[in-house]
Formats: C-alpha cells, structure tokens, sequence
C-alpha cells in the first residue's frame, strides 16, 4: 500500500480471489482508500458474483470510499442482453443504497474473442498491432492450410477491432462519469 502513494498513474487489477485480502490490507492502513481515483467493480451474471459484487462495494463504501468513486462495470452480456434486466439486482441495489455508480454505457459483451485467447500468449493489442494485409496474404496463398489460417487470422484481427473499440468506449465512460 504505501509503494502507491508515491505513484502519479497507477492501475492496480485486483483478481477476484485476491479482493478480501487487499480490502483487508486497505483497512489495516487508514486513509489508503484516498490515494485510488476511481474503484471499478465488475461484475458479471451469476448469482455468487453479483453477491460477492454487492458485499465489495459494501465494503468500501464502510472504509470511506464515496459512491462517485465506485463504478460498476457490467461484464460478460450476451449481445442480444438488455443488461438493465440481467444486471437489475444491481442496478436496484445502486439505485437504493446510493453507494456506486451505475450506467447502461458501462457494459462489456461476450464476444468469441476472449475465448480464443484464453491460454495463448496473444493479446488484443498483439493482434492489432500486426501489418500482415491478411486478404492480399490469402489471394498469395497457395497452400489450403495457410489460407485457412490466414483466414483465421483476418477473423481474429476484425474481432480485436471490435472489442477495442468496445473497451474503450467503456473505459471513456467509466472514467468520465
């Protein structure tokens, strides 16, 4: 906790499994909830994590962090999902005990993307950070297998697009609520 004090820019990712712990760590040193501009809880649509989402904004809305500093992030909404009726519990909760902050704009879609990363060393960026012209690679290509690939590729390319462009829409309204 006090290595974060001296930090300008911080973004401290705290695993789900690691969050007692922390918060507990967070209580043990009074006054560290200041040194965090914002706290982003999200959460998704099961019942042990939309519990575990409400206990952990209790929490830290018990340690002094204001409500303007707690921002719900729907994660995980299927496509065709109106988040307002999957995530309702939530957003009556929200609405009721006035201790977060809540938005139709911070949502997060499945998508298959994070499937197929799932386990690999790529990344988004990795992905969008690559110059290949996958259609004209394809036309080039002789080998059915590499075209297949290349294919693949393109695919996971225009999927990357898309969720960037997702997260940072959800990043820009999360931080500018």
């Amino acid at each position: 906790m006090d290595t974060l004090a001296i930090e300008d820019a911080a973004v401290v990712d705290v695993g789900a499994s690691n969050v007692e712990d922390f918060l507990n760590r967070m209580q043990s040193f009074k006054g560290s909830h200041e040194d965090f501009d914002l706290y982003i809880v999200p959460t998704v649509p099961k019942t042990k994590q939309l519990k575990d989402t409400i206990s952990t904004i209790d929490y830290l809305a018990e340690i002094g962090v204001p409500a303007s500093k707690i921002r719900v992030v729907f994660n995980m909404v299927e496509i065709d999902e109106n988040p307002a009726e999957v995530f309702d519990g939530i957003i009556q909760y929200a609405e009721q005990a006035g201790t977060c902050v809540v938005s139709p704009d911070f949502v997060i879609h499945t998508n298959e993307l994070f499937g197929k990363l799932k386990g690999t060393a790529n990344s988004i960026a990795a992905i969008l950070e690559d110059k290949t012209d996958f259609k004209f690679a394809i036309k080039e290509a002789t080998d059915p297998a590499e075209k297949v690939r290349l294919s693949q590729a393109l695919g996971m390319k225009r999927l990357a697009a898309g969720v960037q462009e997702e997260l940072d829409c959800v990043f820009k309204a999360v931080v500018e609520a």
